[in-house]
Order: structure tokens, then C-alpha cells, then sequence
């Protein structure tokens, strides 16, 4: 009998430029959650009061997306891939799995990030084409190539095939589920932008309460890496992601949806989580945020 030779399905690429990525990440991360405010004004005006335009709000959107996949895929055992003598780009995430976590509180953690960006679609089926964007601009799509869909039951064939994210000069080669989510966050018409950021206000809640969490998570893993041990959360880490937790329940209760699990094997239930109790660690350190990480995987 003749064996036939199956070619594995072709990755999904999306190429993101920015003159200034590390400032982008900062200024994403910076919109916090107020207790004050709508959160919807956050995304409307800035904080010398001149107004948001959509191109902001897609570069914002965009820039929160690397961010979070940057942030989980250094809280793994393993850390960030080294960028090789002979490459201009930092391969980011391979296989992101429950135990690339060296404890239940970093798969905690990890999980609770990655979440988030698969609550910020529409409930339903969204084609993911490789994509071209530089900025906030105008997605440019190659709706001739290879595509996936995000969203709903997975299509015969879809599993294996791993997005690929090219931002600057750092390739994130992404997997399936986590990183076609933040793929959408990328091509996201901006319609669907304006509309999640100024006008859903648990959806811009909760990418408020992600950027929080985005800076204490990326504060406890250098932390770990310093004293080169794994450190329990302390409850007032846990406090932050228990917040976002919330902020996710929130969103995916307006739309009827479950809490989906970002990759295999995360962590369902903030529950589940072994080692919530820690020493007390201040949350002072946040302040190095993921453009600090931007800069170390340079």
C-alpha cells in the first residue's frame, strides 16, 4: 500500500512593526483600573486630556496582546528563548503547556493573563488570515494565504498549526488556541475596537485590571529569577489576579460564554491554585514593567 505524505498545515504569520514598541507597551500597561471612573474613559482621552483616536486604541489593543504573550511565556520554567548569535528575533511561544510552570501559582498566574485575550472576541467564529500591521493601522490581510479560526469548536485539521507573530524585529511563534486569540487582537477591525474599549465596560475593565497584572506578574518572575527559586504568590498578588479573574467571569457571563482555558493544562479555578499563601512581597517592584522585558530579551 502507498503512503501518501501529509504537509503539515501551513503557520499563520502576522508581521507587527512599531517605531517604538517599548513606549507602546508602556503606554497600554499605564491605563489602570479606577474605582472613580467609568472605565470606558480610559480609552477615550488621555491623560493631558486630548482626545484617543481608533488608530490609538488599535496601538494600545495590539501592544497589551504582545505584552501578555511576552509575560506568560517568561513565567515559564524554561523563561524567554535566547535570541541566537545568527537571528534579529526572539522566538516566543513554543508549546505553552500546565507543566512549563515550575509551580500551580505561576500555571495560576500564566492562565489567568492568557484568558483574557480569548474574552476580548465576540462569542462566535472569527477567520485569522496572516496579517501585516504596523502600528495602529489598518490591518493589512492576506486573505490568500493560509488561515485558522478563533473561536467556537476547532475546524478537522486546525490542531498543529501554530500562528506565527513577527513584531519588529521578535518573532513569537504562538500556539494554537493562546496566540490565535491575540492574533485576532491584532486584526481586529476598528469597529470592533472603538466599540470593546469605549463602549463594553467590563471588556475595558478587564484589559485595565490585565495591565496590572501583566507588571506583577512580570515583577514576581525577575524576582524568581534573581533569587533563583520559585516564590509562592503573596495574597496581595493573588488579590490582583483574583480581581482579574473576576473581571473575566464578568465578560464572559454578558456573553453567555464559559471561561475558556488559554492552553493545556491551565488552571480552571483560582481555587485549584496550591500555593496562595506566601510571604508578604509589596507590589512596589510592578513598576518594571513589560517594556522592561522588551528591553531584556534584546
Amino acid at each position: 500500500m502507498a503512503t501518501v505524505a501529509v504537509s503539515p498545515p501551513k503557520p499563520i504569520v502576522w508581521r507587527h512593526t512599531d517605531r517604538d514598541l517599548n513606549g507602546a507597551i508602556r503606554t497600554a500597561l499605564a491605563i489602570r483600573p479606577s474605582d472613580e471612573r467609568d472605565p470606558r474613559l480610559a480609552y477615550q482621552r488621555k491623560a493631558d486630556g486630548s482626545p484617543l483616536s481608533t488608530t490609538d486604541r488599535i496601538r494600545i489593543l495590539r501592544s497589551l496582546s504582545i505584552a501578555t504573550l511576552i509575560t506568560i511565556e517568561d513565567a515559564r520554567t524554561q523563561g524567554l528563548s535566547p535570541v541566537g548569535e545568527m537571528e534579529n528575533a526572539l522566538q516566543l511561544g513554543g508549546e505553552v503547556r500546565g507543566n512549563s510552570f515550575a509551580s500551580p501559582g505561576n500555571l495560576h498566574a500564566a492562565s489567568t493573563l492568557g484568558r483574557t485575550l480569548l474574552l476580548v472576541a465576540d462569542p462566535g467564529r472569527h477567520a485569522i488570515y496572516n496579517a501585516t500591521t504596523h502600528e495602529g493601522d489598518v490591518a493589512v490581510l492576506d486573505q490568500a494565504g493560509p488561515y485558522r479560526t478563533v473561536g467556537g469548536d476547532q475546524e478537522p485539521g486546525e490542531a498543529g498549526a501554530l500562528p506565527v507573530l513577527v513584531v519588529g524585529v521578535v518573532l513569537v511563534a504562538a500556539v494554537v488556541g493562546l496566540t490565535l486569540a491575540a492574533c485576532y487582537c491584532g486584526q481586529a477591525a476598528a469597529e470592533v475596537v472603538d466599540r470593546k474599549l469605549t463602549a463594553d465596560a467590563l471588556t475595558a475593565r478587564m484589559l485595565q485590571v490585565q495591565a496590572k497584572a501583566i507588571d506583577l506578574v512580570t515583577a514576581h518572575t525577575a524576582r524568581e529569577r534573581a533569587e533563583k527559586r520559585t516564590i509562592p504568590y503573596a495574597p496581595q498578588e493573588q488579590q490582583v489576579l483574583d480581581t482579574l479573574l473576576g473581571a473575566q467571569r464578568a465578560v464572559a457571563a454578558q456573553t453567555g460564554s464559559p471561561l475558556p482555558n488559554p492552553f493545556a493544562g491551565a488552571t480552571k479555578s483560582a481555587h485549584r491554585v496550591a500555593d496562595k499563601v506566601g510571604i508578604g512581597l509589596g507590589l512596589g517592584a510592578a513598576a518594571a514593567a513589560a517594556v522592561g522585558l522588551y528591553v531584556a530579551m534584546r
